[in-house]
């Protein structure tokens, strides 16, 4: 699965088998690993979406 079409693929469990949602940030840092294998013209959007995946983890830690 892409995050929002930036072919960046999602992760859908962390390493020990829970939620991807469980820890955002991790799976962030994830799909930052694959930006490499990207084509020069996706890894604007893939840097994109993990920076806005970033910013929702924080805000929920302002929100608690």
């Amino acid at each position: 699965m892409d995050v929002q079409g930036a072919g960046v693929p999602t992760a859908d469990a962390t390493e020990n088998g829970a939620s991807a949602e469980a820890d955002p940030v991790a799976a962030a840092l994830r799909r930052l690993d694959t930006v490499a294998d990207l084509p020069l013209e996706q890894r604007p959007d893939a840097f994109q979406a993990v920076h806005d995946a970033l910013r929702s983890a924080l805000a929920e830690i302002d929100d608690a």
